[in-house]
């Protein structure tokens, strides 16, 4: 290394230190350096004082251009055009790139952007090989709290530019100051934060450049996170070597974490870190580690060694916030979904996941630190044994758990880009194909894979793969691993733990998916009382109770008793405050479910308005091609076959059954549930032959997956005999409904709609074969239950009065005709 390298990379390094600071502070480190440094300090004085007159909020690594500008090719002026925009005015400058106010006027369209471009002078490989790599980083983003990009090209001058979305906006803590606002107001901020942070974790990138002056806040209160320059594809492929320069690694080290300080590798938890860091900054008022004046070099040994003082905000939030902060990434929280969640448990008054240190782990550091102490304190320490014995038992207890999240997390690396879409990613839905495909090479590196060692580990990605199978509609893979975990966590973790109940669940989702009722009946009455426990404890998190009762909700009305279905459904919505938005996809299915059971009950207006609500926020997100749109869809086509608007009906349907198909395999049990409403919308409108193939279909699917038991079994058996009546195939009709009419009783309470709408379908084709006797207590029950159980002035109501009318007509009793309510 030349000797002016080396001196370049001091400069850098001591400038990155205090470029963040405030003036006062930067001149007391700055007469700390050394007298041979003189030079050197006023080097780095001057730059610090044009990095304060810009006023600049991004990142700024000096270079030799500063030193020959007036040679260099002239930066854009007000005006001036890159590409199709004219340049406004200049309104940040760093190292890697200077950005510009601009607009777009030609004849497409007018647009205020943000332009970046590479400064004069600056144009070095290494620097434009940064520049790509951060409007590649934006190109896979689209997000509404990330600056989008919008636009990219090569200016005249033969520069690269990216064009941005401009964000009117004050940096985050500036904003909190001004406005005074309270803990509740930024924590909602650094939520919206977290937000942007989680999604781009999702989309495998890490921001490594995480502080205040990288998040700006709009009048409206939305915050947009910038400045993607040294972001970090996690990406076997991506090395940091490309994007760094005689081996520095880029970093602010004011924000930097103890992983980035050492030149390590950096993963998500860096960032769960730097958010730490500017949680304590917003909310205590200070930085967490106080070194203004202190050397350099014992600056970065105190932010590594030592832990920050407490914010003295309060517990929790003190929790929260050193949970963030601690040294070691395996001890941080495990996703920055994780520290949201706690933040919004905070907010919601709920309990927390965060807990201070355990005496054992602080006794374990101090025995590190200090060993000869530690070995003359022997004797009194063994007074101690038994009641440090426990402590360190569950730390150990804590320490694997960590351990084996971090081993999940490595082996699911693979899933991430092919994950099933949940409707808050803007990647494209994946074909099932392809999740088929990850999901076996997952399913064959487990078998493969050596995990003795670590039996919690397999058993929860069985548990993972076995649910993943499950929510693609491949059941006999998904039974399988689901087996094998439940098996090992029944004696790795004791029945009725939080793994345990997961794995059950998602057993108790199949066997509702088989329509195996009793096996989801026996999960539900002992488990869901534990469940609403375990949430209330903090053991398990509010979305997994949601799915619970949202599932007891499904069982509760396909065995008959819609009205107590939709109370678990409500009670499952009620939870979403207490959700993470990034965790929120399932409950647009549970919505729908509510939606569902109005429509059991016959309040079809109501059913109608709340499920095309529905669909217009599913269609509004970033990425619509969603489960919650498919199975909205389908409820709407319902709803309109309902009520007699057959073409529209029609339409929703074939969309949605479209839309499954991209999503999910073949064997996808709602695939068959839409067919057979497509059946009974072609019964309705004539269509007898399409009808009668449409609803073969969905009865082989039915046999063959879920059995005669499955409540939309009998459904099927009801449309085929309604279709084979009005064909002119009575005897049939009339032994496939008899079929249909056994099911029901043996399935489902004599009071249900259900079953009166299949014994007025009976009834009806009795009545066709002239055999007037057997059809009127038929037809009678029919009209009597569904006047109890359906809204006023309901189709439903309205059909079955009209066969009695049609029955006492044809049978000539006018007599019983005069009484007819």
């Amino acid at each position: 290394m030349t000797a002016d390298t080396s001196r370049w990379q001091r400069l850098r390094t001591i400038f990155d230190e205090l470029v963040e600071l405030p003036p006062a502070e930067q001149d007391r480190r700055l007469e700390a350096l050394p007298a041979e440094e003189l030079e050197l300090r006023a080097e780095i004085r001057s730059l610090l004082q044009a990095e304060r007159r810009a006023g600049n909020r991004f990142e700024h690594a000096p270079t030799l251009a500063d030193e020959f500008s007036d040679i260099l090719p002239d930066d854009p002026k007000p005006g001036a055009r890159i590409g199709p925009y004219r340049v406004a005015r200049e309104i940040g400058r760093g190292g890697m790139g200077a950005v510009y106010e601009a607009f777009r006027d030609d004849a497409a369209f007018t647009k205020r952007v943000a332009i970046k471009t590479v400064p004069s002078g600056r144009d070095t490989e290494q620097i434009l090989r940064r520049f790509r790599h951060e409007r590649q980083i934006l190109a896979r983003l689209d997000h509404k709290n990330i600056a989008a990009l919008l636009d990219g090209g090569v200016s005249e001058d033969g520069r690269p530019y990216f064009a941005m979305e401009y964000v009117e906006g004050e940096r985050i803590d500036l904003y909190c100051d001004r406005l005074r606002l309270g803990l509740r107001e930024r924590l909602q901020l650094m939520r919206q934060v977290c937000a942007a942070v989680h999604y781009a974790h999702q989309h495998l990138v890490v921001h490594r450049d995480l502080k205040p002056s990288n998040v700006l806040v709009a009048p409206d209160g939305t915050v947009k996170l910038l400045d993607f320059g040294i972001a970090k594809l996690v990406d076997p492929g991506d090395s940091d070597e490309q994007l760094t320069e005689s081996g520095v690694l880029p970093m602010t080290t004011s924000y930097a974490s103890p992983e980035q300080l050492r030149g390590d590798l950096v993963n998500t938890a860096t960032d769960v870190y730097s958010l730490g860091l500017m949680l304590y900054e917003l909310l205590a008022g200070r930085r967490a580690f106080q070194v203004g004046e202190l050397p350099l070099l014992e600056a970065r040994r105190r932010m590594l060694e030592e832990a920050p003082p407490p914010p003295g905000v309060n517990g929790e939030i003190d929790s929260i916030i050193l949970m963030a902060l601690r040294k070691e990434p395996e001890r941080r929280y495990a996703s920055v979904e994780r520290l949201s969640g706690d933040l919004s448990r905070y907010l919601s008054g709920l309990p927390i996941h965060a807990q201070p240190d355990s005496f054992g782990y602080r006794a374990r550091k101090f025995a590190s630190r200090h060993r000869a102490a530690v070995g003359a304190m022997g004797v009194i320490l063994l007074t101690l044994i038994g009641g440090l014995v426990v402590t360190l038992w569950q730390f150990g207890i804590a320490r694997r758990e960590r351990a084996k999240t971090e081993a999940v997390n490595r082996f699911l690396q693979d899933l991430l880009a092919t994950s099933a879409s949940d409707g808050n990613s803007t990647s494209p839905p994946q074909g099932q194909r392809t999740v088929s495909e990850v999901l076996d090479a997952a399913t064959r590196r487990l078998e493969t894979e050596n995990l003795s060692a670590n039996p919690g580990v397999k058993a929860t990605l069985q548990q993972i793969i076995g649910s993943s199978y499950l929510s693609q509609g491949q059941y006999a893979l998904a039974e399988q691993n689901l087996r094998a975990a439940l098996a090992a966590q029944g004696h790795l973790f004791g029945e009725n733990s939080p793994e345990m109940l997961r794995t059950l669940l998602s057993l108790a989702q199949l066997s509702l998916t088989k329509a195996d009722y009793a096996g989801a009946e026996d999960f539900f009455q002992r488990r869901i009382t534990i469940l609403r426990r375990e949430e209330k404890r903090g053991t398990i998190p509010p979305e997994m109770l949601a799915s619970a009762l949202s599932d007891f909700g499904v069982l509760r009305r396909a065995r008959g008793n819609s009205k107590e279905a939709e109370l678990l459904l409500r009670e499952a919505i009620a939870l979403k405050p207490t959700i993470a938005p990034e965790s929120r996809g399932g409950l647009g299915q549970v919505e729908t479910l509510l939606a569902l059971t109005w429509l059991d009950q016959g309040k079809f207006a109501e059913a109608e308005e709340y499920a095309r609500r529905l669909i217009a926020g599913f269609r509004a997100l970033p990425n619509p091609a969603t489960a919650s749109l498919c199975s909205g869809l389908t409820l709407l086509g319902s709803i309109l076959m309902e009520r007699g608007e057959l073409v529209e009906a029609q339409a929703e349907l074939e969309e949605a059954e479209k839309l499954y198909r991209q999503l999910f395999d073949a064997n996808y049990a709602p695939i068959y549930d839409n067919i057979r409403l497509q059946a009974q919308v072609d019964y309705l409108a004539g269509r007898l032959s399409e009808g009668l193939v449409k609803i073969d279909r969905a009865l082989d699917q039915y046999r063959r997956h879920a059995g005669t038991q499955y409540v939309n079994f009998a459904t099927a058996l009801t449309v085929k005999g309604l279709i084979l009546g009005k064909a002119g195939r009575a005897d049939e009709a009339e032994r496939i409904l008899r079929e249909a009419a056994g099911l029901r009783a043996a399935h489902l309470p004599n009071e249900h709609f259900m079953t009166a709408l299949t014994k007025g379908a009976l009834g009806e084709v009795l009545l066709s074969r002239r055999r007037f006797a057997e059809a009127e207590p038929l037809l009678v029950e029919s009209y009597a239950t569904l006047k109890q159980t359906q809204a006023t002035d309901n189709r439903r109501v309205q059909g079955a009065r009209q066969r009695l009318v049609e029955l006492y007509t044809a049978w000539n009793r006018p007599e019983l005709l005069s009484k007819l309510p």
